[in-house]
């Protein structure tokens, strides 16, 4: 079979979500380099090309998978921050904070992801007492 690439990883991370607004490429070949990064950090080795955009084998669902959730929470960090510059507004003659639930449903949708993503980082690790 072929190799995976980086759009797998994209296709898999939007799938996740939608926007109303595309997304710029290169941020999402960005994403694609911190999330592999991410992964070699916390799980193991992943081969990836970044000239090529691809991997050197078929990666299997699951990782797929994680890699789009980390992209997802690149995506909701990035989120928060705008969220937080429009909500907070403060000059000399104006003052905006944010009244709405805006701030609060992205942070909570953050923190959801942050979790879920963690808890599947956790499953592929494996434990101290099984070597």
């Amino acid at each position: 079979m072929a190799n995976t690439t980086g759009q797998d990883i994209i296709d898999s991370f939007e799938s996740t979500m939608r926007e109303k607004v595309a997304l710029s490429p290169s941020l999402e070949y960005q994403w694609v380099r911190g999330a592999v990064g991410e992964y070699n950090l916390n799980i193991g080795t992943l081969n990836y090309n970044a000239s090529t955009f691809e991997f050197d084998v078929e990666l299997d669902h699951t990782t797929v998978m994680i890699l789009g959730y980390l992209i997802k929470l690149r995506y909701l960090e990035r989120e928060m921050s705008r969220v937080n510059k429009i909500n907070n507004i403060i000059t000399k003659d104006l003052s905006l904070n944010g009244r709405g639930d805006t701030k609060r449903m992205t942070m909570e949708e953050l923190r959801f992801e942050f979790d879920r993503t963690k808890e599947m980082l956790n499953m592929l690790n494996t434990p101290s007492y099984a070597n």
